[in-house]
């Protein structure tokens, strides 16, 4: 690992700017909104903690240019929604923790793109619908957490296009 950056708990409305190459950084427990303008600078990023904040969307291709990630770990913001292109460009996400917002819809194709993903945590929301193909190419999905959301009734073949699930 090159380097870790710790901005946690500083009070952060804006991402700021990194001039050192590091692999993980930590802003959780600042006060970072949706504007990820700045977040692209981020090239050389494998783990980025972005959990504790004031993030309410993202927007289409907001990380696109961090192609290096491994992981992202967004819980305990105020996410509504997620649009079709958010994660594109993330070929090598394995993680992604969305646990713990305000999300009501996972929409159709949310998490196209990622097709290394092997665990998605989408606890503790209010979850009510999954659409159809909500999950359409997520073959290397390994693990899905579902608990504490709203589920009533799903498609009858939400789960088909994670033919490698284990743990539900």
């Amino acid at each position: 690992m090159k380097g870790f950056g710790d901005c946690s708990g500083r009070n952060l409305e804006v991402f700021p700017f990194i001039v050192y190459r590091i692999s993980k950084l930590d802003l959780s427990n600042n006060n970072l909104g949706s504007d990820m303008e700045n977040v692209g600078r981020y090239v050389n990023v494998i783990h980025l903690i972005l959990s504790n904040n004031n993030i309410t969307e993202l927007q289409p291709l907001a990380f696109s240019h961090l192609t290096q990630l491994n992981s992202i770990d967004l819980r305990n913001n105020k996410l509504t929604k997620l649009t079709e292109e958010v994660f594109m460009g993330l070929s090598k996400l394995d993680i992604l923790h969305l646990d713990g917002n305000q999300l009501q819809v996972i929409g159709r194709r949310a998490f196209l793109g990622l097709v290394s993903l092997q665990q998605l945590n989408l606890s503790h929301q209010r979850i009510s619908v999954i659409e159809p193909e909500a999950f359409l190419g997520l073959d290397n999905l390994f693990t899905l957490l579902l608990t504490d959301n709203q589920l009533r009734d799903l498609p009858s073949d939400v789960f088909n296009d994670m033919p490698n699930l284990q743990k539900l």
